[in-house]
């Protein structure tokens, strides 16, 4: 259990960083209301996104998906990954969870939201 916090914590750092490491890569989806600059709001986004990603991979004993979004979160991070191959990670560990492949589409840049779509993820 405590090393499932750890991990946690991990993704919210990792994802988080990610979020608002860069605002001209990372915006909120058009006609959003959320402000730019105030970055706890997005802060706020990333924690729940991560806890329910946390919720949904535990309730369906697949903490396997965790992992593998761990490591792409920190490839994407660290360089490794273009924003491309991160799309594509996560829409194929999260297959069977169409609503973690969209919701985690609010954290694309606007112009690589296209490339997840409801089409894209099947129905659970």
């Amino acid at each position: 259990m405590f090393r499932w916090y750890i991990e946690e914590s991990r993704a919210i750092n990792v994802f988080a960083a990610n979020k608002l490491r860069k605002r001209s890569d990372f915006m909120a989806p058009s006609g959003s209301r959320r402000s730019s600059s105030c970055p706890n709001v997005q802060l706020e986004e990333a924690v729940e996104y991560v806890q329910n990603v946390k919720d949904t991979l535990r309730l369906m004993n697949d903490e396997g998906a965790f992992q593998k979004f761990l490591k792409i979160m920190d490839g994407f991070k660290k360089g490794q990954l273009d924003i491309t191959d991160v799309i594509v990670r996560v829409k194929s560990i999260f297959s069977h969870y169409p609503h973690l492949i969209l919701g985690f589409r609010r954290f694309l840049p606007e112009s690589t939201q296209f490339l997840i779509s409801v089409a894209a993820a099947p129905a659970a």
